[in-house]
């Protein structure tokens, strides 16, 4: 009662009375609509491109947007690669061609695990993978040892001395069985690298390699384990985690200036790589590769980003409202939202920009360039308005991490944007005939975005194809006036009229209601 009594008084008081429509509503004439992505009902639809990002399954299935997994791709150095991703027991998939499983007891992981969809699991001392390399492989019986590297990531859940991760280690016959090949074993809790029987100097002698990290490995932690091995310079080079632990130069003097160890299999070295025999603990990613292989270290990429599509609405004029998105951003991460609008249309991973205009000569081609030349990205804030206008509408989010540990999530986003209604019909017309005229009056329409009228002229019923007018043929466009006299008329001719109201964007609304008025010389002053 008391609202409505405050009411009474404003309208009596000749005020306007202020009316809020709600945060997401959007001051215009039009419904305001809402598009979204992700969240708990909704896709992610109309992407045109994802790059570095996955979709993730959240808390009551909300479907999000993460930086993705900082996963090894598969080169032309690359001899193997385990994601351990489809893991079965008795069963792994080798991406390689260069090695066949032999043997495998180890059980796969999806809850702890680095990257991917997955790790594998040391269970028990013996459990194992036992790869064989084929003749075109780095560590083929026989074989000259190149550059290669080795890295992979390890959460051993107990440690004790000799506990060995890796080896392909066996007595050879042509060293008087002497034990020949490498192991990665734990040693006073550090991992260390040997290579036995495998490096010689120039006068034929052995000389057997143990490099060790500078700190012991955690119990129930990640870590990522990397060796590499530049044959070029002598030189082996330890990283845990990304940093270099470790270096053993590979030369007679064990020093720089030293004269570089020739290193080679033993033929009878007819052993299968083995992965695992006393480790327990898990296994992600693991690699050989030729030469240097780069360190990715951390589990998630630098950034991401989402591109949508180019987006048309029902209506050919749309006013965006504003973009909100929900979003984790922890530790430094952040989600930047950008969006750019135009009335013409343009290509969804266009990146040209004005500075390409302005560097060719050719005046046909800066005009091609011109025409396809896409508006510039602007950043959104969050929830606040944007009142921007345009046929097509496009948003891309960059999702940045930090120190490739961490990614923010893209939850949600939702886009609310009011749709530009052509212009209402003119009304309250009046046509009053004058010697050889017709004045033309209306009502100003209620739009606060006209531009203008347009008189259509004839001379029958909805037939508008007038000539003769002073001001020009039918159709002629006019200002934002509210009247109009056409001169130059026939006197005695009837006249048919229509007006309809245009706006900013250029559109048009229906025709009025049709007038008639017959111009003569009695109207004559």
């Amino acid at each position: 009662m008391r609202r409505l009594v405050v009411l009474l008084v404003v309208l009596f008081l000749g005020l306007t009375p202020f009316i809020s429509k709600g945060e997401d509503d959007f001051i215009g004439f039009g419904k305001i609509e809402e598009k979204d992505w992700g969240g708990i009902l909704h896709n992610w639809p109309s992407i045109f491109k994802m790059k570095n990002v996955t979709k993730i399954r959240g808390p009551e299935g909300m479907l999000g947007i993460r930086i993705s997994d900082n996963i090894p791709e598969t080169k032309k150095n690359t001899e193997l690669l385990l994601h351990f991703d489809r893991v079965s027991f008795g069963k792994i998939n080798v991406d390689s061609s260069l090695y066949s499983l032999q043997y495998s007891d180890v059980f796969p992981s999806s809850n702890n695990k680095v990257m991917g969809q997955g790790a594998c699991i040391f269970q028990h001392i013996g459990s194992k993978i036992e790869l064989t390399p084929g003749s075109l492989a780095l560590f083929y019986p026989g074989k000259k040892l190149e550059s290669f590297t080795i890295s992979f990531y390890l959460y051993p859940t107990m440690i004790f001395n000799g506990e060995t991760v890796i080896s392909m280690i066996a007595p050879s016959l042509e060293y008087n069985d002497k034990l020949s090949g490498f192991k990665f074993f734990f040693k006073n809790n550090k991992l260390t690298w040997s290579f036995l029987n495998l490096f010689r100097d120039s006068k034929g002698k052995f000389k057997n390699i143990n490099i060790t990290e500078l700190e012991p490995s955690p119990i129930y932690e990640w870590h990522h384990h990397f060796l590499y091995y530049n044959a070029d310079k002598g030189v082996m080079t330890l990283y845990v985690d990304g940093r270099e632990s470790a270096i053993k130069w590979i030369t007679s003097n064990e020093k720089e200036n030293g004269t570089i160890l020739n290193g080679r299999l033993p033929e009878s070295l007819t052993v299968p790589l083995t992965i695992g025999g006393s480790f327990i603990g898990y296994m992600d990613e693991f690699i050989i590769c030729r030469g240097k292989e780069d360190i990715k270290d951390g589990k998630y990429r630098a950034k991401g980003e989402v591109i949508s599509n180019i987006m048309q609405f029902k209506s050919k004029i749309i006013n965006i409202a504003k973009l909100k998105w929900d979003s984790v951003e922890k530790e430094g991460t952040a989600v930047r939202i950008m969006y750019r609008i135009s009335n013409n249309y343009f290509l969804p991973d266009s990146e040209i920009k004005s500075e390409d205009i302005d560097s060719t000569g050719n005046s046909d081609m800066k005009n091609h360039i011109r025409l396809r030349c896409e508006p510039k990205w602007k950043i959104a804030k969050n929830g606040e308005i944007i009142a921007e206008k345009g046929r097509y509408f496009q948003w891309k989010a960059v999702l940045y991490g930090t120190n490739n540990k961490y990614t923010p999530i893209l939850k949600s986003l939702h886009l609310f944007y009011e749709e530009d209604l052509p212009p209402s019909k003119p009304i309250l017309l009046s046509a009053i005939p004058g010697n050889e005229s017709v004045k033309l009056k209306w009502v100003a329409n209620k739009e606060n975005d006209i531009k203008g009228y347009r008189v259509y002229y004839g001379d029958s019923s909805h037939n508008y194809f007038g000539k003769g007018a002073d001001l020009g043929n039918s159709p002629i466009t006019l200002g934002n006036v509210t009247s109009v006299e056409l001169k130059g008329l026939v006197n005695e001719k009837v006249y048919f009229f229509s007006i309809t109201a245009l706006d900013n964007s250029g559109q048009e609304s229906g025709f009025s209601r049709e007038l008639v008025a017959r111009p003569s010389i009695i109207y004559k002053n």
